[in-house]
């Protein structure tokens, strides 16, 4: 890894077309991965979770594949080659499972840089802004980014449930990373219907800016689908 930030792709797209980001965030088994991606016909993905994550569930075990290309990543300079492979207006959407992966991916190789030592706060402050960079270079080439994280519970000492938000940050990464996302939606699983809360509930972090007057709808892309100025034929 240099220590040049992670390269912006350009050209771009035009600067007139509205963009949207959106992050999911759940507990394992609330099927993020699979309720994002059952609605896209037109998507690039970046898989940081490793073949034992969301895309698990999507493998075809006749034809040992999967039903579109799947994008890894694992460091910084993968990253990059992901940013330099970007044509904008290629793809509707790109997706990213999980958006903590791409911290992981940056701090590795930071670690690897300093021979293995601990991250110092100034380091973290890099992987901070470098994701940040990385997100908002992804949105110069695609008007829809997707982002998944787990969940985290913020827990009174009697045990009660006070905040559940995504688990996008360390003791050393700002609690607003959540917010670098236009919108936030929270996964759950109420009876065996797969649920996105959208409207923050007060012990739910959930916020949206796409005019969703519900608090809570089916967790598919058709239920947002209609709130989103896509291109056409997205």
């Amino acid at each position: 890894m240099t220590n040049e930030p992670l390269p912006t792709a350009i050209p771009a797209l035009p600067a007139e077309l509205t963009r949207e980001s959106i992050l999911i965030y759940g507990a394992s088994g609330t099927h993020k991965t699979r309720q994002i991606l059952s609605g896209y016909p037109n998507i690039r993905m970046l898989d940081t979770d490793g073949p034992n994550g969301g895309r698990k569930s999507l493998f075809n075990r006749k034809t040992k594949t999967y039903p579109f290309h799947i994008d890894t990543a694992t460091t910084a300079p993968e990253l990059q080659k992901f940013l330099r492979s970007l044509t904008p207006g290629q793809h509707t959407t790109v997706f990213i499972d999980g958006i903590n992966g791409v911290m992981e991916c940056i701090g590795k190789t930071i670690r690897a840089g300093k021979g293995g030592k601990s991250l110092t706060l100034q380091d973290w402050g890099r992987v901070v802004e470098d994701t940040k960079m990385f997100l908002t270079d992804i949105l110069q080439c695609s008007p829809l980014l997707i982002a998944t994280c787990y969940e985290i519970t913020e827990k009174e000492a009697e045990g009660e449930i006070v905040r559940t938000r995504p688990e996008m940050d360390t003791k050393k990464i700002p609690l607003l990373t959540p917010y670098w996302f236009d919108n936030v939606f929270h996964a759950a699983i109420i009876g065996n219907s797969p649920i996105w809360t959208v409207r923050n509930s007060g012990k739910i972090l959930a916020k949206n800016r796409l005019g969703i007057a519900k608090d809570i709808i089916p967790a598919s892309f058709e239920s947002i689908k209609e709130y989103l100025m896509l291109p056409p034929g997205s």
